[in-house]
């Protein structure tokens, strides 16, 4: 066993009890090289080096960030064991050893208790001695030794960077990781493994409600996606459904429109039947001086004597009175069987000779309130529809579709295009059947949304006329169709 004292009081000191092949040189210009790597004020550094074919197990009691030298620069001391070619089993046992002869003959001696060196040097012997025959006392027959065998592994440069709580440092792992790595550092703050074990424990229990979590969310969204496709079938359902009622409605809105028009033809075709009537009547009631139909202001017609007829009344005598019926009788004849031939048939005659003045006004009403009937027929449908605009032939026009014209990297209004530049026609709402008509474009065969286009009209006295529309062309929205000047 060779023991050793290192440190800086002031600069680098040693003192050894002897020198191993430049072994103890070796380690004391190793701690004073890398005093700043280990930053806990107390460890024990345990070290296995293969120095010129002999294994040795190294164990230095370290103190460190707490100490400062003569000069209150940082400082460290250090106290190391070396024995070669075996290794000391009970590790917990070295630390407190060593442990217990720096508080006995270091504290107070070579540091105070305040952590600052009070010599300058580490050369004094018999303070050296004291050190010595603790450490040898306490070390015989207190240790268990085993030999170094080929399952170490040589270390080229030795890292501080395996820890372990002197709880731990007695197990087989400890021996296992110091075969591995070549040096272990033992300190009293480094967590446990049973603080490790029950951290890690902790997390697998997370890991495990995590599991349970994420499977009864994928449970959730497999249920959700579930619900969205029955709710995408009951949409297309009811979308189907949505349209054959629109395409009925509109059916019977054609049908009505169809009903009223014949309606508006059967009105006018009475109107001139009973206005020419009238006028034929009051012609033969001028010829014959009888009394003349007219139309008064309520609807109705009123009879009015021949002014000529009052008079010849009071020129002629009573006998000549008397023959006139005779004549008149005759003339009624007459012009009835010139009527018979102007109009289309007999029935049509005899069906009109039936028909009262009031019985034909009668059916003109009844007419008018049919047509208005039919009118607030064809308006209730069009409100069933949804209250759209509609076009000639009975169906709503086409849907905006958000046409935005770009040019200059920013939207522009028909309006403000510059037809010497070029532009792109975006349709922020395409819909299928949709496509682009244009006026007076030669190019028209590249025209496309989203695509950047220089517009060439074929006269350029005319303006290019663009819509994006269905196949039929009184459907056109408005805000679908520009012109570009």
């Amino acid at each position: 066993m060779e023991i050793i004292i290192h440190g800086k009081p002031n600069a680098g000191s040693s003192k050894a009890t002897s020198e191993i092949n430049g072994l103890s040189q070796n380690l004391v210009q190793n701690f004073f090289e890398g005093m700043q790597q280990i930053k806990d004020a107390e460890a024990l550094v345990v070290d296995a080096r293969n120095w010129k074919g002999i294994w040795y197990g190294i164990y230095t009691y370290l103190l460190g960030v707490n100490v400062k030298d003569t000069a209150d620069r940082k400082s460290y001391f250090a106290l190391s064991v070396v024995v070669p070619k075996s290794y000391y089993c009970l590790i917990s046992e070295v630390y407190l050893q060593l442990k217990t002869a720096c508080a006995k003959y270091v504290i107070g001696n070579y540091i105070s208790k305040n952590g600052k060196y009070l010599v300058q040097t580490l050369d004094d012997e018999s303070l050296f001695e004291n050190i010595v025959s603790q450490v040898k006392a306490s070390f015989v027959n207190s240790n268990l030794e085993e030999e170094f065998d080929s399952k170490f592994e040589s270390q080229e440069t030795l890292k501080n960077d395996v820890y372990y709580n002197i709880i731990d440092c007695d197990s087989k792992a400890f021996v296992l990781t110091l075969k591995k790595c070549g040096r272990i550092i033992v300190t009293e703050t480094e967590k446990s493994k049973d603080e490790l074990l029950t951290k890690t424990n902790d997390y697998i229990r997370q890991l495990n409600q995590t599991q349970i979590d994420l499977a009864d969310k994928n449970k959730q969204i497999d249920t959700l996606n579930k619900n969205i496709g029955q709710l995408e079938k009951e949409l297309s359902e009811a979308n189907s459904s949505t349209k054959g009622k629109v395409q009925k409605l509109q059916n019977e809105i054609a049908t009505l429109s169809t009903d009223k028009e014949n309606l508006r033809k059967e009105k006018e075709e009475l109107n001139d039947l009973y206005n020419g009537t009238l006028e034929k009547i009051n012609k033969i009631a001028d010829v014959l001086g009888l009394l003349k139909y007219q139309n008064n202001s309520t609807g109705g017609n009123i009879r009015v004597k021949n002014d000529q007829q009052t008079k010849q009344s009071k020129s002629v005598g009573n006998g000549w009175y008397d023959v006139v019926p005779f004549f008149n009788t005759l003339l009624i004849l007459l012009l009835l069987l010139i009527l018979l031939f102007n109009f289309k048939g007999c029935s049509s005659l005899v069906q009109f000779a039936n028909v009262s003045d009031t019985e034909l006004r009668a059916e003109i009403e009844n007419l008018k309130q049919q047509i208005v009937q039919k009118d607030s027929e064809i308006k209730y449908l069009k409100e069933s529809l949804g209250g759209g605009d509609f076009d000639e032939i009975g169906g709503n026009i086409d849907e905006d579709c958000e046409i935005t014209i770009i040019q200059n990297s920013r939207p522009v209004e028909a309006k403000d295009v510059d037809l010497n530049k070029e532009l792109t026609i975006i349709v922020g709402k395409p819909i299928e059947g949709y496509q682009f008509y244009s006026d007076n474009l030669k190019n028209a065969d590249k025209l496309k949304a989203s695509t950047s286009l220089k517009l060439i009209p074929r006269d350029s006295n005319k303006p290019i006329v663009i819509s994006y529309r269905s196949a039929v062309q009184n459907k056109t929205n408005p805000k679908n169709k520009f012109e570009l000047k």
